[in-house]
C-alpha cells in the first residue's frame, strides 16, 4: 500500500487557527481579516478623539491614533460610563496598525489591552476585566462585534440577538475589541 494513502491532512479548524495565530505573532489582529471583524463602508469620518472621562483615565499605547467616529466616541463613553467600579484603562489600538479598510482603520473599532492597571488576559483578574468589559460593551445596543478572553460575538442589527462567532487565535486573550455598527 502506498504511504501516501496513509496521511490525514490536518484539520480544517486547526489550519485556520494556526493561520491565525501566525498573525498575531506579526502583530495583525485577526478581527481585521474578514469573517466577524470584517469592515462595513460607513458615512462617518474620523472627527473626534476619544479621551479620558469624568472618573476614569484613559492612557493609549504609543502607537494608538486617537481619532474614531462619533458612533465609536458615543458607544466607547457609554461602555466606560456604565462599569462602576473601572478607573483606568488602555487603548492599545484605535486605528493604528489594521488593514486598511478594516472597521479599526476607518475609526469604528477600538482594543483595549488594560484595565485599573491589569492586563487583559485569560486568567485570574484580567479575565474578570475582560468579562466585565466584554458584558458592558454587549449591553449597548450600537455594538456589532466584540472579541476578547470571554469569547467573540457578533449580531446582524442594533440592539439585536448576540451569536457566538468563530474563535480568531491567541490574540483573543490579550485585549478586548468591540466595533460599531456603521452609518449608512
Amino acid at each position: 500500500m502506498n504511504a501516501i494513502h496513509n496521511l490525514v491532512a490536518p484539520h480544517p479548524e486547526w489550519m485556520r487557527l494556526h493561520y491565525l495565530d501566525m498573525l498575531a505573532d506579526q502583530g495583525i489582529d485577526p478581527s481585521d481579516m474578514g469573517g466577524p471583524g470584517q469592515s462595513f463602508p460607513t458615512t462617518e469620518k474620523k472627527t473626534v478623539n476619544l479621551s479620558s472621562q469624568q472618573n476614569v483615565a484613559v492612557t493609549f499605547d504609543p502607537n494608538a491614533d486617537h481619532a474614531v467616529t462619533q458612533s465609536m466616541q458615543t458607544a466607547f463613553n457609554e461602555i466606560v460610563g456604565s462599569m462602576k467600579d473601572l478607573t483606568s484603562l488602555n487603548i492599545s489600538a484605535t486605528t493604528n496598525g489594521h488593514v486598511v479598510g478594516s472597521n479599526h482603520e476607518i475609526g469604528d473599532a477600538v482594543d483595549i489591552n488594560w484595565m485599573n492597571g491589569v492586563h487583559i488576559s485569560s486568567s485570574g483578574k484580567g479575565l474578570e476585566m475582560a468579562k466585565s468589559l466584554e458584558a458592558a460593551a454587549m449591553a449597548n445596543p450600537n455594538i456589532r462585534f466584540v472579541e476578547g478572553p470571554i469569547g467573540n460575538f457578533v449580531r446582524t442589527e442594533p440592539g439585536g440577538k448576540w451569536f457566538t462567532s468563530p474563535f480568531l487565535g491567541k490574540s483573543n486573550f490579550t485585549h478586548v475589541h468591540f466595533d460599531v455598527f456603521p452609518k449608512k
